[in-house]
C-alpha cells in the first residue's frame, strides 16, 4: 500500500467488461496489428480512484482510523516528492505500526516487522532525523525541503532509530509484542526485462556520493524473496 504514491490514480474494470474483452479478441476480425502490444483496461471515469481514497477505504474496512494522518491527500499537504518520502517512509510507517499495536495485543503470537534499509548507513540529515523522532512532522518536512538531498536515507535512519527504541518499550516488548525490522541492501529487481541494480549518484555535501552495491552490501545483491522469507 505505501509503495504507491497516494496522489496517483488507477481505474477498475468490471468482471463483465473484462469477459467481453476476452471474447471480442477471440473474434476473427481482430487485426494483426492488435497483437504483441500492451493495453490498459479501464472502466472509465466512474471506475477511477485516487490511491489515497483506496487506502482510506481499505483502512475503514480494517477499522484502523489511525491511518487517517498518513493517507490524507498528499498532493494537498506536501508539495514535493521529498516531503512525501518523509511523510510516508517515517510518519506513515510509524502511524501504521502504532495503529496496529492494539490489534496485535489480542493475538496469541503478536509481532510486527518494519522495512528499514542499509541506506540508513549513508549520510543523513540530523535535524530531520531528530524532528522525526520528536514526532514533529511539520518541522521534519521544513528541514527536509531546505536540504532535500538525503530524504530517503534520513527517513530510513529515523525509522531504524525509532524501531530500536520502540521495540524495548513497555507498549511493545512489555506487552509481549515483538517488533523487529529488516534492512535490505541492493535488491535484484526485474523491470521490463532488465535489472534495476544500476549504480546511481545522489548528491551529498559539496560533491556527489556514488552509491554502489559494495558500499552497503559487500557486493551481494539479493532477490526480494530473501527479504520476504525473513518477514514471513
Amino acid at each position: 500500500m505505501f509503495h504507491s504514491p497516494f496522489n496517483d490514480v488507477f481505474e477498475w474494470v468490471t468482471v463483465g467488461d473484462a469477459g467481453r474483452l476476452a471474447a471480442n479478441v477471440c473474434e476473427d476480425g481482430v487485426p494483426k496489428e492488435f497483437w504483441r502490444a500492451f493495453y490498459n483496461i479501464s472502466g472509465g471515469e466512474s471506475m477511477r480512484v485516487v490511491n489515497h481514497e483506496f487506502a482510506n477505504a481499505m483502512a475503514s474496512q480494517w477499522a484502523l482510523p489511525i491511518f487517517a494522518p498518513c493517507i490524507d491527500p498528499i498532493g494537498s499537504r506536501h508539495a514535493t516528492s521529498t516531503a512525501e518520502t518523509i511523510a510516508i517512509n517515517y510518519f506513515g510507517a510509524v502511524a501504521t505500526l502504532e495503529g496496529l499495536r492494539p490489534l496485535l495485543a489480542n493475538s496469541p503470537r503478536p509481532r510486527a516487522v518494519a522495512i528499514c534499509s542499509t541506506a540508513a548507513l549513508l549520510p543523513t540529515d540530523d535535524a530531520v532525523v531528530n524532528a522525526c523522532l520528536a514526532g514533529n512532522e511539520v518541522l521534519a518536512l521544513a528541514e527536509m525541503r531546505a536540504r532535500p538531498q538525503t530524504a530517503y536515507m534520513s527517513s530510513k535512519r529515523a525509522l531504524s532509530l525509532w524501531l530500536r527504541r520502540a521495540a524495548v518499550a513497555d507498549r511493545w516488548a512489555g506487552a509481549g509484542i515483538l517488533l523487529n525490522g529488516v534492512a535490505p541492501g541492493v535488491m535484484t529487481a526485474r523491470r521490463n526485462g532488465r535489472s534495476s541494480t544500476r549504480n546511481r549518484k545522489l548528491p551529498s555535501g559539496p560533491g556527489a556520493l556514488s552509491i554502489k552495491p559494495s558500499v552497503v552490501t559487500a557486493k551481494w545483491r539479493h532477490a526480494a524473496r530473501s527479504v520476504a522469507s525473513m518477514i514471513a
